[in-house]
């Protein structure tokens, strides 16, 4: 399913009053924001962060600066975040990626509740539930799960754990 780009517009408009609303603080912005990405560029987030940057530009009447921060599954950029000034101008495109890592490494360099704001909700995109595109599912040419219709006969047959290597 296609979010179109009327429903993306309205979207970012409400994301707009949204942060220009809690911004609306006298003089501020005095000094260019940034948008950190903790993400390579070229991905939905930060297409999103793109798309927003100008609008966030004209509504501010500051330059707002994309910055693709990418590494360790958002990691390294959220906590750039985390470390810069709690002033408004270093703003985080944070996805549901954030949250896992919260729960799947032992040790962040910050923490997702007491070091960052949430702002506003920006995009929801909805889960495909067809596909469209050949999935490749990887198998060993030789051994009991050599084809599709193996696997489970060879459950049937022993006991395998998930991660088995055992022929």
């Amino acid at each position: 399913m296609n979010m179109g780009r009327p429903r993306l517009a309205h979207c970012i408009t409400a994301a707009l009053v949204a942060f220009c609303s809690a911004t609306s603080v006298a003089g501020y912005p005095d000094r260019p924001l940034r948008i950190v990405v903790p993400y390579p560029a070229g991905g939905p987030v930060d297409i999103t962060a793109r798309a927003l940057g100008p609008k966030l530009t004209e509504a501010l009447g500051e330059t707002v600066v994309v910055d693709n921060r990418g590494g360790a599954g958002g990691v390294l950029g959220s906590d750039i975040v985390a470390k810069s000034a709690p002033d408004g101008y270093t703003l985080l495109m944070c996805t549901t990626a954030n949250a896992i890592n919260a729960s799947l490494l032992r040790a962040l360099p910050y923490d997702m509740v007491k070091d960052f704001a949430p702002v506003s909700l920006l995009v929801i995109i909805p889960r495909c539930r067809s596909i469209r595109f050949p999935t490749l599912l990887p198998m060993p040419r030789r051994g009991p799960a050599s084809s599709l219709t193996r696997p489970p006969a060879t459950a049937r047959r022993r006991t395998l754990r998930p991660s088995s290597s055992r022929p």
